[in-house]
Formats: C-alpha cells, structure tokens, sequence
C-alpha cells in the first residue's frame, strides 16, 4: 500500500498508471555504476534500508516486497537490456 524509494532514505514515491496502461513510479530516481564496487555499495544501502521483522516462519522476514532493477545502456544511452530481482515479502 505505500512505496520507498530504499536509496533515497526511505523517501515515499507515487505510482502512476499513465494513459497507454504502463505504471510509472514517480519520484524514483537511478543511480548510474560503472563498475562492481558501486554496484555492491548501492545494492548494500539498498538492503540496509529494508525493513525486517519476525514472524512464525522467520525469526528474519523481510516485511515489504523489493525490486532492484539494473538497465545496461550504452554509452549513447541505447538500452541493451534490464535485469531485475524481485524479493516478494515472507517468500522465504
């Protein structure tokens, strides 16, 4: 029921269905990596902003679903493709 933005401080961001049907999340914003180590460093922020909690299955559930989502571009900014992971709350 709420969306945040996990790279930003837990910022809260807005999902809005456009007119062709396509869902854009307003105020999310993209971080640019250009190698491993800040692809690690954002990826752990990312992970240290989630929230936790216990439950009869987990002692560590996570509580929200995550969606982390790579777009290899080129340098002319030409998409060559996109990669996500999803981690769906209390799938573990």
């Amino acid at each position: 029921s709420q969306l945040f933005d996990l790279l930003r401080g837990r910022r809260r961001v807005v999902p809005c269905e456009r007119r062709n049907g396509l869902v854009t999340i307003m105020g999310l914003e993209e971080d640019k990596v250009t190698d491993l180590d800040k692809g690690r460093e954002i990826i752990g922020r990312g992970l240290k902003s989630r929230m936790t909690g216990k439950t009869g299955a987990n002692a560590h559930s996570s509580r929200g679903h995550a969606v982390l989502q790579f777009t290899i571009k080129g340098n002319d900014d030409q998409i060559f493709g996109q990669l996500s992971f999803i981690d769906l709350a209390g799938s573990e």
